[in-house]
């Protein structure tokens, strides 16, 4: 398996933490960066990890064990509440650069840049089909 294809839906985070469709929630706890959460809430990974040479801080769902939606937060740049609609025009940039356009579906599932008004909050979202 190719350690990054986002076409395909896989995303290595680091050595030890690389998303694809179907990764479970068991494979998760093998690696460093689980420390007791459990697969029923979303998961806020500690600390920030590079990706094509940016920064996100990364959320984990899972559902029956199987990962669910990867989101990304890209950190390059701060933002205030009311600057945070800006994130997402960073967000649609960099599915951009990717080769991607702002919505993407997949046999897999889709990646998109969303912006949540109700929580105030902007994110690259994997969406794995289940």
């Amino acid at each position: 398996m190719k350690c990054v294809d986002i076409r395909k839906g896989v995303i290595k985070l680091s050595d030890d933490l690389v998303i694809y469709p179907g990764y479970s929630f068991e494979l998760f706890k093998n690696s460093k960066y689980f420390s007791g959460q459990n697969a029923i809430r979303q998961i806020i990974l500690d600390g920030e990890f590079t990706f094509r040479n940016r920064r996100y801080k990364v959320v984990l769902c899972f559902s029956d064990g199987i990962i669910q939606l990867l989101e990304l937060v890209c950190i390059d740049e701060e933002f205030t509440w009311e600057t945070e609609p800006l994130r997402k025009v960073l967000h649609d940039q960099i599915l951009t650069e990717w080769g991607l356009a702002e919505y993407n579906k997949f046999e897999w599932g889709e990646i998109y840049s969303n912006f949540d008004e109700k929580g105030g909050s902007s994110s690259i979202l994997f969406n794995y089909q289940l």
